[in-house]
């Protein structure tokens, strides 16, 4: 049993949300465990942007490899099948920059497996959730990390729709505090996950 992320969120839109931190141990019919005992990731970032230029959820993995990874490494990462093609895979570079690097896309059942080939250590995956529940004025949204790979440190973030007017996150992420784009962020360091 690999331990599991879930994130839990409601959104009132004049605005108030609630999120949910778990972890959990759990067992995915679709896990990846072929060739990733080797692949250890030192950092992940998981970013939840609700509505932010869709009626979707932007979610964006700033993932590190761990220092003894030999690259070129072969990662496979599991997204919601739903979410479709992602919207972005990609590199960093030594200056900074970030390229778009090919990959394979399966689907089996609720997941797709995204393989690829990461020359860098620094990857960023970015795709738009459609299972945002809507009700009225009120939102909904699950967030599983399916656990693929062992994680030294994981930091999730969530960011606070334009408009809300309250966020609830369970377990409590602490108080947000105000970006260089004036949009509110809720962020914990959840430790480590293996």
């Amino acid at each position: 049993l690999k331990p599991v992320l879930k994130v839990r969120f409601y959104i009132v839109t004049a605005l108030s949300i609630s999120i949910c931190v778990a972890l959990f141990a759990a067992v995915l019919p679709s896990r990846v465990v072929e060739a990733q005992a080797e692949v250890k990731l030192s950092s992940l970032e998981v970013a939840l942007w609700p509505e932010y230029n869709r009626p979707n959820v932007l979610v964006i993995y700033h993932l590190i490899l761990s220092a003894d990874v030999n690259l070129p490494a072969d990662l496979v990462l599991l997204i919601p099948a739903q979410a479709g093609e992602p919207n972005e895979v990609a590199v960093r570079d030594v200056n900074g920059g970030l390229y778009s690097i090919a990959y394979k896309r399966t689907v089996n059942g609720e997941w797709s497996k995204l393989s690829f080939t990461a020359t860098m250590p620094e990857i960023q995956v970015e795709y738009y959730d459609p299972r945002l529940e809507k009700q009225d004025d009120q939102r909904h949204f699950e967030y599983y990390w399916p656990g693929d790979y062992s994680v030294d440190s994981l930091t999730v973030e969530v960011q606070q729709p334009l408009g809300a007017l309250e966020m609830q996150i369970t377990p409590d992420l602490g108080l947000g505090s105000q970006g260089a784009d004036g949009l509110v962020y809720y962020t914990s360091q959840v430790g480590s996950l293996v």
